[in-house]
Formats: C-alpha cells, structure tokens, sequence
C-alpha cells in the first residue's frame, strides 16, 4: 500500500505508516473478505486469522481492515484481548449503533456463568440482525488473550449465522496455536491462518525509500546506506519504522553510509529499550534461564528440532530446580509456551517441529550478553508462572463447558 499521506514513519505499536510494504497478500485477503460481507458471498468470508510475534505489524492490518470496511460503507465491531465482553455484553455491542463501534474499553466482569440460557441465541441473532443490510467486520485483536468462553460464543455464532455476511478477523501471537483448542470451535476448517514473519529485503527497501520520496524535498538513499538498514532491520518492521523516522527527523536529502553511522546510537537505544523490556518479561516469569539455555544451544543460527527444544529447556530447569522430579513435561510444556509468547521461539511454519529465533532475530545476540538467572532468582516467579498457567487452563476449560451446556438448555 502507498501513498497514504498520513505520517510517514510511525514506530508505534498499531499505528499506519505512510507505505505498508511486504503484506500485499493480506491486503488482498481483507479486501476480499471485506467484499464478499458486502455481497453476501459465503464462499470467501472465510475467517482469518493472522498470527505471529508482537511487532510484525498485526495490528496495523487490523487497522487497514477496519478503514477498508468504512470506506466500503459496512459496520466494524473491533474487540481486543481481556476487554472483550461476557456474552450478554457481546451481544449489546453487536447490535450498538454507528458505522465504527470500538469497543476496546469494555472490560469483562467475569464470565456469564449466571447468564440465561436465551443469552447464547441472542448473540446469534444480535450478529444477524448487524450484519443483515451491509454486511458486519469484526475485528478481534490480541485474541490470544481472549476469554475462551467468549472465543467460543462468538466464533461459532459466525460460523452458523454469519457464513455469507460476516467477515471475522482474528489477529495473535503464536501462542494462539496452543490456545485455540480450548475455544472448542467448529471453524479450523473454513479457517484462513497466514503467519506473519519478517520483512523481505525487498519490502524494507519499499518502506523505506518510497515514503521518502513523498517529502517536497525528495530524500535518495545510496544502495550501501540501504543495505546496512536492511542487516539491522532483519525484516522487523518495527525496526524499519525506527530507521525511517531517523531519517525522516535528520532532515538530510541524501542518506549515506556515513549519515548511517551518525543516527546509529539513536536506533541502537530504540532497539535496546524493546529488548530490555522483554529481558524484564523473562525475568519476571522465570523464563529468562531457559532463553538463555536455548541461545547456547544455538538458537538463532539454525533451525531447532522441536524434541531439541524441549530437552534443552528440560535440562536447563531441571538442574537448576534439582533433578527430574522437580519439573515434569506438562511444565516443560508451559515453559515453551511462555518463550514463544515472549517472542524467544517462533514455529514460523506452523507445524510444530521446528523452531526458529523470534522476531526480530537479532534478540538472540543480546541474550547471549546477559547474566545468567540464579536460581534464587528463578524458583519463585518460575513457579507462581506455571500455577497461573495451569489455572488459566482450567478457567478457559469451565467457561466453554459452561456456555456449551446452557446451548444446549
């Protein structure tokens, strides 16, 4: 996409650049699935998920779908994460008025275990009645943190009620593939997944040098200059948009290797703030030895085996935690499952077999500079992030059981 005279560069979380370059495929899914709604087409209002670690420009696209739909004149229903509402107030926002309802701010009060059983139906019909004139998007960011209960209300209400008119739009990191199963959805078949990994060369050189051109002045930018962005970028967007606003702010109408090296410090600072705040993350939970174990094992050079992943990680923690007995596979499981939401680990095929280094990659050379995690610094947040693990997985199992059986009441 080019030319949106919006800013040119925005290294935020969610916001549009001036060119969004590299994604032309999702771009079209949208735009078909945003057409078919509109024309009551059941053949492509598929779902679609879009899937990969935090930076890659999810939310960007859950915007461009949601400014397509206006333009299309459809009503946008965009829920995010936790704030996404119980089924009763699910029901309410789909039957809200307005072209444009964003609804991130509602937060769920707990799940409608007291609910009726008419609830569940009318969510089903709320989404009938939306959709019936101009079709109905709905956009469900960070859906891996999504009530499952909610999850599985909505997801099926789309599928029985919503095939022709409704164009749902699902966007989450990879632990959505762990996640998924507990909304005991009917959909993975009809289900579009595209996951989304790093940039090409080619698409950091579109979404640097073509906004660059939109400046009245003109900015050219040598070939040298565009190949150490390209090596420092490693195809992570966020990345990308850092480079560019330096440029952007620099004021220089020729951008060369020399000019590179002078803004350098201002990008390694941006660079280094996202890492150490995901060094923090992993501290916090406990995670950070196993990153660590994974980085000199050699993660980030190579693909890893998924048998070699976790017998790395079960090694690492069960010396430090004292033997075998002290951490079984369901909790190496957790483990893993936590490195991929904190973007260490990336299934980028989808298979499950084998993993690369997250996005962006380069994070692996700045864990191999940390200080390895003792144990006392470990074992108590590493346990409290299992506890609330295994917890979360018995809530999610309760709310679903729960709106099944008043489905079926």
């Amino acid at each position: 996409m080019v030319g949106r005279k919006g800013a040119l560069f925005t290294p935020g979380a969610g916001r549009v650049p001036d060119v969004v370059a590299g994604r032309a495929d999702v771009e079209a899914l949208l735009a078909l699935g945003i057409r078919a709604a509109g024309d009551g087409d059941e053949g492509g209002t598929r779902p679609l998920l879009l899937l990969g670690p935090r930076g890659v420009g999810k939310t960007v696209l859950c915007t461009i779908a949601e400014e397509m739909a206006a333009k299309a004149g459809m009503p946008t229903v965009t829920m995010a994460g936790a704030n996404v509402a119980t089924k009763s107030e699910l029901a309410e926002t789909l039957v809200a008025p307005g072209p444009l309802d964003r609804v991130r701010g509602i937060r769920a009060a707990g799940f409608g275990v007291e609910a009726h059983p008419k609830d569940a139906p009318s969510v089903e019909h709320a989404l009938a009645a939306r959709a019936k004139e101009r079709g109905l998007l709905i956009v469900a960011d960070e859906a891996h943190e999504m009530d499952a209960g909610v999850a599985h209300v909505l997801t099926n209400a789309v599928q029985r009620e919503g095939r022709k008119n409704v164009f749902l739009l699902l966007a989450g990191t990879p632990v959505l593939d762990w996640k998924r199963s507990a909304w005991k959805t009917t959909f993975d078949e009809p289900l579009v997944e595209k996951r989304l990994g790093p940039l090409s060369n080619a698409a950091v050189r579109e979404a640097i040098t073509l906004p660059l051109q939109n400046l009245a002045q003109g900015v050219a930018v040598t070939d040298e200059a565009l190949e150490t962005i390209e090596r420092e970028c490693m195809g992570f967007p966020f990345f990308v948009q850092v480079w560019g606003e330096l440029i952007e702010l620099s004021g220089a109408t020729r951008v060369d290797p020399a000019l590179i090296e002078r803004m350098r410090a201002g990008f390694e600072d941006e660079r280094d703030k996202l890492y150490r705040a995901r060094w923090r993350r992993l501290r916090q939970s406990g995670l950070a030895a196993g990153a660590l174990a994974l980085v000199e094992e050699g993660l980030g050079t190579e693909p890893m085996q998924s048998g070699q992943v976790y017998e790395c990680v079960a090694k690492c923690y069960r010396r430090m935690m004292g033997g075998h007995d002290a951490l079984d596979g369901e909790n190496v499981e957790w483990i893993v499952r936590g490195l991929v939401a904190e973007g260490v680990l990336w299934d980028l095929s989808g298979g499950m077999d084998e993993y690369v280094a997250g996005t962006p990659p380069t994070m692996t050379s700045f864990l191999a500079t940390r200080p390895a995690p003792t144990k006392l610094e470990t074992e108590g947040v590493l346990w409290r992030f299992l506890a609330e693990q295994t917890a979360e997985t018995r809530v999610d199992a309760s709310r679903v059981a729960s709106v099944t059986a008043e489905g079926a009441s």
